[in-house]
């Protein structure tokens, strides 16, 4: 088999593996949980298979997310709402390539993606990370409206760079522990840290859980957010059951709600050889 093939093989096995014991935290703790409302068997099925895919899709692309950007921050003035994109935990900004590039299918030429680090660091200084990204945005946009879209803790360091100042005309949270979660309790770094139940960082973001600008997407298999019910806030909750939270990424049904959410781009769509969305 090789040493590559060994390697590959690990990979896959522990791939396989950290996906299935989430799903199986999703299910022992939500059985648990009073009014539960679990998947169907078929659900958690289909979210396994698509969260495999997602999390190849997310190990193929990775190193990609660390090369440096061409043209960042190249406004274009007929493409439609600012659109900025957060990538979750552990990940960088390739996770959201897919997301992306369907975006651009849909005309939104303005959307944007940036690497949050240090990768561990606290959600208070990735935040502030973020509000300068936004800000430089802003000046190259000609202070446009800025529509988020954060993945897991993507939304938690969203909602922070919110808490400041008012950057986020809408804020769109996929799969985010709005109130921590069970299954971080092991994962490294300091937003992991303040990623699970009760820490006083979620405290504080408690108070803007339900501005009107933030809507939320939660799906019933979570593989992430344990108990479920800490991804639904805001001003409304799309649930979804046949998907896990690596999978609200590439899955078509979150993609239409997510562009129901958005106001429309106003061009026309992009088409083959055309220059694509955004710069980031």
């Amino acid at each position: 088999m090789g040493l590559f093939g060994f390697i590959a093989s690990f990979i896959a096995a522990a791939v396989f593996f950290v996906i299935g014991l989430g799903f199986a935290l999703n299910f022992t703790i939500s059985a648990d949980e009073p009014d539960a409302r679990l998947p169907s068997g078929s659900d958690y099925r289909r979210a396994f298979i698509m969260e495999c895919v997602a999390a190849f899709l997310v190990l193929a692309t990775y190193p990609f997310g660390w090369l440096p950007r061409l043209r960042p921050w190249c406004f274009r003035a007929d493409g439609g709402p600012v659109i900025v994109l957060v990538h979750g935990y552990l990940l960088n900004r390739a996770s959201l390539w897919l997301l992306r590039w369907r975006l651009a299918q849909r005309g939104y030429r303005n959307v944007f993606t940036l690497n949050l680090v240090p990768m561990l660091g606290s959600v208070d200084t990735l935040g502030r990370r973020l509000s300068d990204a936004v800000d430089e945005l802003r000046v190259h946009s000609g202070a446009s409206p800025v529509y988020a879209i954060g993945h897991n803790l993507g939304g938690l360091v969203s909602r922070y760079c919110e808490l400041a100042d008012e950057r986020f005309t809408r804020l769109l949270c996929l799969g985010t522990p709005h109130r921590g979660s069970r299954v971080v309790a092991l994962l490294p770094g300091q937003n992991a840290d303040q990623m699970r139940l009760g820490n006083d960082l979620l405290e504080r973001l408690g108070d803007s859980c339900e501005a009107r600008k933030l809507v939320s997407f939660a799906s019933l298999a979570d593989n992430f957010v344990v108990p479920v019910n800490s991804a639904a806030g805001g001003e409304r909750t799309h649930w979804f059951a046949g998907v896990g939270n690596l999978g609200m990424l590439i899955d078509g049904s979150v993609f239409e709600v997510i562009c129901a959410e958005l106001p429309g781009p106003q061009v026309k769509p992009l088409i083959v050889n055309e220059e694509p969305a955004g710069c980031g």
